[in-house]
Order: C-alpha cells, then sequence, then structure tokens
C-alpha cells in the first residue's frame, strides 16, 4: 500500500497530477486538486511517484508502508 499527502495550502492547481494519474488525483468543481485515495494500492505506485515528481510545487509526499 502507497500513502500520500497533498499540502493544499501550497498547491497551485497545475494539475499534472491529475494528467498523469487520474485514478487518484482528481479535482473539485472549481479545479482545486484533490484525492481521491489516501491509501493507494500498490499497482499505481509508480504513476503516483511520477505524479508526485511533476508538480512544480512539491506539494505531494508518497510514502510506502
Amino acid at each position: 500500500m502507497v500513502t500520500i499527502e497533498l499540502d493544499k495550502e501550497l498547491c497551485c492547481s497545475y494539475q499534472a497530477c491529475v494528467a498523469e494519474c487520474p485514478e487518484v488525483f482528481g479535482s473539485d468543481d472549481v479545479g482545486v486538486v484533490k484525492i481521491l485515495m489516501n491509501d493507494v494500492p500498490e499497482v499505481y505506485r509508480e504513476k503516483v511517484e511520477l505524479a508526485a515528481s511533476l508538480c512544480p510545487q512539491g506539494v505531494i509526499t508518497v510514502e510506502r508502508e
């Protein structure tokens, strides 16, 4: 299992994470990025790590359990 966190205070909603991994990242009705699941199945680990690395603000934290 992979755990992710998103610092919404610092997120500028560039949506690179949503484009890279729409299974885990989404946006609300005004375009603010949100996490669709906190405990991510291992099958999405690589996509989540890539999405986190693409974040220009660096506000996504990925931890393996």
